[in-house]
């Protein structure tokens, strides 16, 4: 019995045990693949760094003057040439303390600046719609429409094609839902995620939250075969990054402060890529 005993315990241990342990990683990994999502969902980002992805947007006040429009290009050609960022987003505002026609020219400076940066680079620019005005059909550079102006959508692709690279922001299901049914996009930016400087006038209990991007996505997958990336954005950095692809499925994140104002802009953007990465890399439920 207890040479019987003995061959069972060492068949248990050297055959059993760890077949048992490599099908439960195997199962762990196949799970993650599942909930992250790890194919692109649109055919303009296959090209590009990810998943998930890295955007990285402007600061609103980053032409309202020569050194800030200097800080902020050598900011993103810092974190550009890590190779992780996806998209860059130009996004100014029009505001007082500058008039307008030296914005504009502030704005296309920057705008062919990063231009020129990522040509080298799997990387996609677009700018505001409040700026659409100074692309020229045939440029590669993409709009990014703001929600309350996709009514704008139809008569700048008629200027610049059908084809321009285009995303819009979304701040519910209902609004997503509605954008995709009507346009064709590349991508959204679903938030507010978290408390950010971008909308001060939001206090915790009105935050869309970090749940809303992972959920836009499934919703858009479950009524379409094709449908844009989506992008969690607001107050992201790179201790809360994981939270929207992990727990809620998003395909990526949007960074505005976290890297522009980093002391190492280049080492915050590798940080928070191998942060969802790594998140990618463990899986996770999905709510």
């Amino acid at each position: 019995m207890t040479i019987i005993w003995i061959l069972r315990q060492f068949f248990y241990l050297t055959i059993c045990l760890p077949l048992s342990n490599a099908w439960i990683t195997s199962s762990k990994l196949l799970k993650c693949v599942s909930c992250v999502s790890l194919a692109p969902s649109s055919s303009s980002f296959e090209d590009l760094v990810g998943p998930p992805y890295l955007a990285m947007i402007t600061e609103p006040d980053s032409c309202d003057s020569e050194d800030k429009m200097k800080v902020t290009i050598k900011a993103i050609a810092s974190a550009m040439s890590t190779q992780q960022i996806s998209l860059v987003a130009v996004r100014i505002a029009k505001t007082k303390k500058v008039d307008e026609e030296t914005t504009e020219r502030r704005v296309k400076t920057l705008l062919n600046k990063i231009v020129t940066l990522s040509k080298e680079k799997k990387i996609k620019v677009v700018v505001s719609s409040d700026w659409a005005q100074i692309v020229e059909k045939g440029m590669p550079v993409g709009i990014h429409f703001k929600e309350r102006h996709q009514s704008k959508i139809p008569d700048i692709l008629e200027r610049l094609g059908s084809d321009v690279f285009i995303g819009t922001s979304s701040h519910s299901i209902e609004s997503a839902l509605n954008a995709v049914s009507k346009y064709n996009l590349s991508y959204l930016f679903v938030g507010t995620c978290f408390a950010t400087a971008s909308h001060p006038e939001k206090e915790e209990k009105d935050l869309e939250g970090p749940s809303l991007p992972g959920k836009v996505r499934r919703v858009l997958r479950e009524n379409s075969n094709s449908s844009p990336i989506v992008i969690a954005i607001g107050g992201i950095n790179e201790e809360n990054c994981h939270i929207p692809v992990l727990d809620f499925g998003a395909d990526g994140v949007a960074v505005i402060r976290a890297i522009l104002r980093s002391s190492d802009p280049a080492e915050t953007a590798r940080k928070i890529r191998a942060n969802m990465l790594h998140s990618a890399a463990l899986g996770g439920e999905l709510s």
